[in-house]
């Protein structure tokens, strides 16, 4: 499931949602639905990492000064 999150993030939500419908038709155990709620989990992790990683960024460069 992770491989297909991380593979199908390049691409706009429609093809996304076509390599999800394809990967379900291949791997019968998984379900579009549980695969796009897993990517949007991790988007949204990806997001509050970004952000604590730009205040310890404003952080180091208010201690360099």
């Amino acid at each position: 499931m992770k491989a297909i999150e991380v593979c199908t993030n390049r691409f706009d939500d429609d093809t996304k949602s076509s390599f999800v419908d394809l990967y379900t038709k291949v791997d019968s155990g998984a379900t579009a639905e549980s695969i796009l709620q897993e990517q949007q989990q991790s988007e949204v992790e990806g997001d509050s990492q970004s952000e604590s990683d730009d205040s310890e960024d404003d952080s180091d460069a208010t201690s360099a000064v």
